[in-house]
């Protein structure tokens, strides 16, 4: 029921991000970025600190509940061999430490 509830607001998440994201093919971005070079500044200050104001998120609460869902289920060794559970805990650790290194 939580990945449920999980799946839903972050479905709700996405398609809100979508439906308030500007129509690019009317230039609306490129005319601001020629015209105003203060005002391109401000837009690039906002999205850096938006940025870094959702790894903590990403970081400390998805990254563990990616493992609980996700890499959870794959450690009994019934499904795909004797070293499933090493497999899959040495990719997690990977993928989180490339996750580390691309935010940071």
């Amino acid at each position: 029921m939580f990945g449920v509830i999980i799946c839903t607001l972050l479905l709700l998440g996405n398609f809100t991000q979508a439906m308030l994201t500007p129509d690019m093919s009317k230039r609306v971005f490129l005319d601001i970025f020629f015209k105003d070079e203060k005002k391109t500044k401000e837009i690039s200050d906002k999205a850096r600190s938006t940025q870094m104001a959702i790894y903590p998120f990403m970081i400390c609460i998805l990254a563990p509940c990616f493992y609980f869902f996700f890499v959870g289920p794959f450690i009994d060794k019934k499904r795909l061999g004797d070293n499933t559970a090493y497999i899959t805990v040495a990719a997690f650790i990977v993928g989180y430490v490339c996750l580390s290194k691309r935010l940071f």
